[in-house]
């Protein structure tokens, strides 16, 4: 179903990545809202290890950029964020961006615009220390941030869990973590641990100090702002191949990161509803796990966009997999988009390449090389099934076609 020409009409944009994260969500989030006039933005997955990158350009010619993690990316667009059940907050972090925001003219009535669901499970330092200890252990990738530590927390221990309620509950909080504090005493023996261990008065305070920041809200609250909010854009984070049933397993993250949780949470909503595939002209991942088009020569081209994080080190970049992307549109279902980013960097080679298939059970991809764009995004289109409908020839702005 397409957006319809009528904007009196309400509507909603779900956006997700169709590879292995890293599919320029952010802009393309920002950019749609800005068209469409949202005022909301919801994340429906994932958690502070999500990196989307917006730039901006002010009257004056100067550019910004801000990586958002637990902000929506349409914050500059004003829009309000609504941390969904199925996210994962961290206090800490979302300070640390909230400083980084003020920086770039906002100050602390931005706040006032992210509403957290009372459901959402709280990553708490405990969660973070495990996580960056268990890393190296497991070596099968990981943010070092411990969303992934407080889910599977969540799933065994949810007596002791907090999640978005409890940070109005400083007594029922403080209980919580000390009960953390033992566990991962014994589960994370090691020394820093134990020190947070002994923090639990100075973690209360300040995880109760951003709950009074932030709006807690409830099931009834997101019906409510889900109609009466006229265009809304739902962020997903990360990529269709790492989601937690993604057949890449061990090497992926713990969340859904299909528009799967996105859908359930518009079921019996009456307005127009959109989804939006999102890719690169390349393919990148961060850590360890498959990249089967990968090609060390590509780092060179894109270095400037490069992450290199503590814990799952420097990213990685392969050839746009049409294979791969075809097979995530057909099993996603419903797409109504597809965003390609990163365009400009097209004439960085001779030539650029595109898997179309794989040749055996090995997993050798079979490429075809492109001298023009045109010839590029004509056979990407064909390749994956579907037309292309929003392109990104810059990192500032998105260019629409027949997006309705």
């Amino acid at each position: 179903m397409s957006l319809p020409a009528d904007d009196t009409l309400r509507r909603i944009v779900i956006v997700f990545g169709a590879a292995f994260g890293d599919e320029g969500k952010g802009l393309t989030v920002a950019e749609i809202a800005k068209l469409i006039k949202a005022t909301l933005t919801v994340r429906f997955n994932g958690g502070a290890t999500a990196g989307h990158s917006v730039w901006r350009k002010r009257k004056n010619g100067r550019i910004e950029k801000h990586v958002y993690q637990q902000f929506g990316s349409s914050t500059f667009e004003h829009a309000s964020t609504y941390l969904s059940k199925f996210f994962r907050f961290k206090p800490y972090d979302f300070i640390g961006e909230l400083t980084e925001l003020k920086e770039l003219g906002f100050n602390d009535k931005v706040t006032q615009r992210v509403m957290l669901d009372q459901r959402a499970v709280v990553t708490t330092p405990y969660h973070t220390a495990h996580s960056q200890m268990m890393g190296p252990i497991h070596n099968r990738g990981t943010c070092g941030v411990g969303s992934g530590e407080s889910w599977r927390y969540s799933l065994v221990h949810p007596e002791s869990t907090i999640y978005g309620a409890d940070l109005l509950d400083e007594a029922l909080m403080r209980s919580k973590l000390r009960m953390q504090a033992e566990y991962y005493k014994e589960a994370s023996p090691l020394g820093y641990i134990t020190q947070k261990a002994n923090a639990v008065e100075e973690i209360a305070d300040f995880m109760a100090w951003v709950g009074s920041m932030i709006k807690i809200v409830g099931e009834d609250d997101w019906l409510r702002m889900r109609d009466e909010h006229k265009a809304i854009v739902m962020e997903g984070s990360q990529g269709y191949w790492i989601s937690v049933n993604s057949p890449f397993a061990p090497y992926v993250t713990s969340s859904d990161t299909s528009p799967r949780q996105a859908r359930e949470m518009i079921n019996g909503y009456t307005g127009n509803v959109s989804t939006v595939a999102c890719v690169n002209m390349y393919t990148s991942r961060h850590g360890p796990g498959p990249l089967p088009t990968e090609d060390p020569k590509l780092f060179e081209i894109f270095k400037a966009y490069a992450h290199e994080g503590q814990w799952n080190g420097v990213s990685r970049y392969g050839w746009f997999d049409s294979y791969l992307t075809a097979k995530c549109l057909q099993e996603v279902g419903c797409i109504d988009y597809m965003a390609v980013s990163h365009l400009d960097h097209f004439n960085d080679l001779d030539r650029w390449r595109m898997a179309l298939n794989y040749r055996n059970k090995k997993g050798d991809p079979v490429y075809r090389s492109f001298k023009r764009l045109d010839s590029y995004l004509k056979c990407m289109a064909e390749q994956v099934g579907h037309e292309i409908n929003i392109v990104g020839r810059n990192p500032y702005e998105r260019e629409f076609i027949n997006f309705k």
